[in-house]
């Protein structure tokens, strides 16, 4: 993804991990935390152009759905997984013998990657589109998956898979700024 090295702070967190050795991605981290202590989750309800993409499709006059309260809560920590497992634990465990590893998250996950950058990127690459395999098949139907749940459910990746709104929602309870 093209965002991963310089607006995707877990893009930049998976990055730093992947090199070689042992790297805890303390700058990144770091500056996450602050801007989470600073003002919580408000970048994902001002900035996140995936947020702003759900909820366009949220918009779509179609009959929308509910999720039952203790349901939601319920997968609501899904994203404290989703952090936890592929964000860190797995790239941190999974290295190869030369000392590197796979950005879990990005390459398996991410929805936005595939629909802002990978989709895109093959419009105009045919060489890309040719090498596009099972890898690439699997992230495509997450991310039709969940655009179709947007169409009826508010910003179902925010809420439920997010690792970067886990991360910052951690930090909204003491943040300045409290988004509801």
């Amino acid at each position: 993804c093209p965002g991963a090295l310089t607006s995707c702070p877990i893009g930049s967190i998976q990055a730093t991990i992947a090199g070689k050795g042992f790297h805890f991605p303390k700058y990144v981290v770091g500056l996450t935390v602050l801007f989470g202590i600073i003002a919580g989750r408000w970048f994902c309800g001002y900035l996140c152009p995936f947020g702003f993409f759900q909820d366009l499709l949220f918009k779509l006059p179609v009959k929308k759905a509910k999720v039952v309260k203790k349901l939601a809560k319920v997968f609501s920590y899904l994203r404290y997984v989703v952090l936890a497992v592929f964000v860190f634990l797995l790239p941190f465990f999974l290295k190869d013998k030369f000392g590197f590893t796979d950005p879990y998250f990005c390459k398996y996950l991410c929805p936005a990657g595939t629909l802002f950058a990978a989709l895109p990127l093959m419009a105009v690459n045919e060489s890309l589109r040719a090498a596009a395999a099972f890898l690439f098949a699997n992230k495509l139907a997450i991310s039709i998956i969940i655009v179709i749940l947007s169409t009826f459910l508010y910003r179902p990746f925010c809420r439920f898979l997010c690792p970067l709104g886990a991360l910052l929602g951690i930090f909204n309870p003491i943040s300045i700024y409290r988004l509801k």
